[in-house]
C-alpha cells in the first residue's frame, strides 16, 4: 500500500495507460503513414504531442483539469486530480534517470525540482542531503514562479494541489511495457510508487505491415536511365543491365 501516494481513481489509471500504449504504438504509426514520411527522426517528439491530446481528449466524466503549460521549448501537460489534490504528469523511466544524474544546480532549474518543492516537501531524502549548497532566495524564486505558471495555466489555486505524482513509463518496439505512479523528493529519488501496469491494455496493432511510405514513395520513383558509360561498366563486371541506354531510347522514340 502506497505511503506518500493518496489511491487514485483507477478509470484515470486505465486512461493514462491507454493513452500512452497508444501514443507509443498505432498512434506514432498512423501519424507517420498519414503524412507519407519517409523517415521518422521525429517521432520521440511526436509521440507526445499524441499522448497529450489523447489524455485531453479522454479526460471528460472525470473530476480533473488538465492543461498545456510551457517549460522552456517544452511543453508538457499537468493533470490535477480535484478530488484527490494529486498533480500528475508523464515522463519517460529513461529520461527520469538522466535528470536524476544532473548535479543540484542544473536539477533545481527542472520543473520537477519545483513541483517536489512545493507539494512533496514532506518526503524523505533517501540518501540525506547528497549536497552542501543551500535552497537561497533566488532557488525560491525559481519554484515560486514555475509553480505559479502551471496553476496560472490550470487556472487553479495552490490550494487545489496537495502532492505530486509523476507517472513514469517505459517502452519497447511500440509496446508500452511497464507503467508506475511515484512520489519523488527534491534530490529526484523515488520515495513511493505503485505498479500500474496491469493496467496497460493487450492490444493487437490495426496498421496494417504492408501500409509502408518508404515502399509507396519508391514505388512513384521512375526507373532510371543508365548512360552508355555506365552499361560498359556494369557489363565489365559480367551484369546484364535491366534498362537502356538514352541513345536506344531516342532510337526508339524516333
Amino acid at each position: 500500500m502506497a505511503k506518500y501516494l493518496p489511491e487514485t481513481d483507477e478509470n484515470l489509471a486505465k486512461i493514462f495507460a491507454e493513452s500512452i500504449s497508444y501514443a507509443v504504438g498505432d498512434g506514432i504509426e498512423e501519424d507517420v503513414q498519414s503524412k507519407g514520411l519517409v523517415t521518422r527522426n521525429g517521432d520521440p517528439s511526436r509521440i507526445w504531442d499524441i499522448l497529450h491530446t489523447n489524455l485531453v481528449n479522454s479526460l471528460h466524466g472525470l473530476s480533473v483539469i488538465a492543461a498545456p503549460t510551457k517549460r522552456g521549448g517544452w511543453a508538457i501537460l499537468p493533470i490535477v486530480d480535484l478530488e484527490s489534490g494529486v498533480l500528475y504528469c508523464c515522463m519517460r523511466e529513461t529520461n527520469f534517470k538522466l535528470v536524476g544524474k544532473r548535479d543540484l544546480e542544473k536539477k533545481k532549474q527542472h520543473y520537477l525540482y519545483a513541483l517536489a518543492e512545493a507539494f512533496n516537501c514532506d518526503l524523505p531524502l533517501l540518501q540525506g542531503r547528497l549536497f552542501s549548497s543551500k535552497e537561497t532566495k533566488q532557488d525560491k524564486a525559481i519554484v515560486e514562479s514555475a509553480i505559479c505558471r502551471i496553476t496560472a495555466d490550470l487556472g487553479i489555486s495552490r490550494g487545489n494541489v496537495r502532492r505530486h505524482a509523476l507517472v513514469l513509463f517505459h517502452s519497447n518496439d511500440s509496446q508500452l511495457v511497464s507503467l508506475r505512479c511515484c512520489a519523488i523528493n527534491s534530490q529526484f529519488e523515488i520515495v513511493d510508487d505503485v505498479d500500474w501496469s496491469k493496467f496497460i491494455p493487450v492490444t493487437v496493432s490495426i496498421i496494417p505491415e504492408t501500409s509502408n511510405a518508404v515502399e509507396k514513395s519508391k514505388s512513384k520513383l521512375p526507373d532510371p536511365i543508365l548512360k552508355d558509360k555506365s552499361i560498359e561498366r556494369i557489363a565489365k563486371r559480367g551484369i546484364v543491365p535491366q534498362q537502356r541506354s538514352i541513345k536506344e531510347e531516342k532510337i526508339n522514340q524516333d
